[in-house]
């Protein structure tokens, strides 16, 4: 395995209740083995166990472009805050001590790695992959949907104990990225000097966004080039918790 990366990260510190972070990653990893996971290395998608330069492809785990960002930031409202900060004990209870925080994360999909629904290669190798017809691109150039994400008229069987001709991951074609934004609302109120009270509201996928899974990729079966899943939606919660 390699991997190659450029990395960006803005940064301000704690600092009058504000506290923001940003990073972005471009990187390229390239494996010749494995499935999903770190690297890929947790199952085995060889095609041909003797030539693994010809397995040597993206990794299934390949982000190219990543961004995530957070911010925290603590209402100047209350007690020792600009506003309110001459108020009342109970006016201070109540409308200080609020915190925001939020985190964003945006990247690009996983590659797809085609295999087909019969192992036309049991007595020479290992996973069986399509071959793709000379000159075709599986990318779409319009028309992409979830009943077609990849142009699938571009691959084949292969003829039997044979290999296909299609690399272990596609190079152009991914599944679809991800862009999940997390929000919650944070009330401390500090009892004593000792113990703090927070109420938490947190939202999950916060704008419900559908983060679809990644299509179909075995070659025969009728899901080949369909999305049917999608990650998790909008999640709610509010929670109590005692610090000291």
């Amino acid at each position: 395995a390699s991997y190659q990366s450029m990395q960006v990260r803005l940064e301000r510190r704690f600092s009058k209740g504000v506290a923001f972070q940003m990073s972005y990653t471009f990187g390229k990893a390239l494996t010749d083995v494995g499935g999903t996971g770190i690297f890929g290395f947790n199952s085995a998608t060889l095609q041909d166990y003797y030539d693994m330069r010809g397995e040597k492809s993206l990794s299934p785990s390949d982000i190219s472009n990543r961004v995530v960002f957070s911010l925290q930031w603590e209402l100047p409202i209350g007690k020792g805050k600009p506003m309110l900060g001459d108020a009342g004990r109970f006016v201070n209870a109540v409308a200080g001590g609020w915190q925001i925080n939020t985190i964003g994360t945006m990247q690009t999909g996983y590659p797809i790695s085609p295999t087909t629904s019969v192992n036309q290669t049991n007595a020479l190798g290992g996973t069986s992959r399509p071959n793709i017809a000379p000159g075709a691109s599986p990318s779409l150039s319009s028309g992409q949907s979830l009943s077609q994400w990849f142009n699938t008229t571009a691959f084949s069987q292969p003829a039997p104990f044979t290999f296909g001709g299609v690399s272990r991951t596609l190079p152009s074609t991914r599944a679809p990225g991800t862009q999940n934004f997390d929000f919650s609302l944070f009330k401390n109120t500090h009892i004593r000097e000792r113990y703090n009270f927070q109420l938490r509201f947190e939202g999950f996928n916060i704008v419900n966004r559908a983060n679809f899974g990644a299509p179909g990729a075995v070659f025969g079966n009728p899901q080949f080039g369909v999305i049917s899943t999608t990650y998790s939606a909008r999640v709610l919660q509010i929670a109590a918790k005692v610090i000291f």
